[in-house]
């Protein structure tokens, strides 16, 4: 049985119980929402590599969209928390993981293959999509939710409240996808 929580209410409840050494109430709430949020929105994008593949015409392009805005939409997370540990609360897994986010381009990777899906998807044939996920993933899983992770564990570090997120994977990352947060 799983259970669901908003990420609004999982930060206000996570708030109440918790709060980050030196951190302000406020503070320890917007980092837990944003790190939430981004593990929602990692989520639905990878909800969507996992299926792509049964999804043709018209559904492949409203699925390939709601990823798409999920995807971009992580990046408003990232930048809650790129602020916060930037200047004074400087981190180096921040630093590595936005080198390889933003640096080495593999955020955009994903960006621009899920835009493919939008402007495509109606002509795809099931080889197509196999095929852009494949690249997607290789991508995604090898680098890109590591980095993510290592948001996670900086967010965690500071916020103190014994939740270590993990982006959530999709269910075909290739073999070899699910690096170790220590072998960034």
């Amino acid at each position: 049985m799983h259970l669901l929580l908003s990420a609004g209410l999982l930060a206000t409840v996570l708030g109440a119980l918790t709060q980050g050494e030196g951190l302000t109430r406020r503070q320890t709430e917007t980092l837990n929402e944003a790190q939430n949020d981004w593990a929602k929105d990692t989520g639905t994008v990878s909800d969507f590599l996992s299926n792509a593949a049964s999804f043709t015409g018209a559904t492949l392009v409203a699925h390939a969209t709601t990823a798409l805005n999920a995807e971009k939409d992580e990046l408003n997370h990232k930048a809650v928390l790129d602020a916060f540990f930037s200047g004074a609360n400087a981190n180096p897994l921040i630093t590595t993981a936005n080198n390889v986010l933003v640096g080495e381009g593999t955020f955009n990777v994903v960006v621009q293959r899920l835009q493919e899906f939008v402007d495509h998807g109606l002509t795809f044939t099931t080889d197509d999509t196999n095929t852009v996920v494949g690249i997607i993933n290789e991508v995604r899983c090898n680098e890109v939710l590591p980095a993510i992770d290592q948001y996670f564990l900086a967010t965690e570090s500071v916020v103190n409240n014994g939740i270590q997120l993990l982006a959530v994977r999709p269910t075909n990352c290739p073999a070899g996808g699910l690096k170790k947060k220590s072998e960034l």
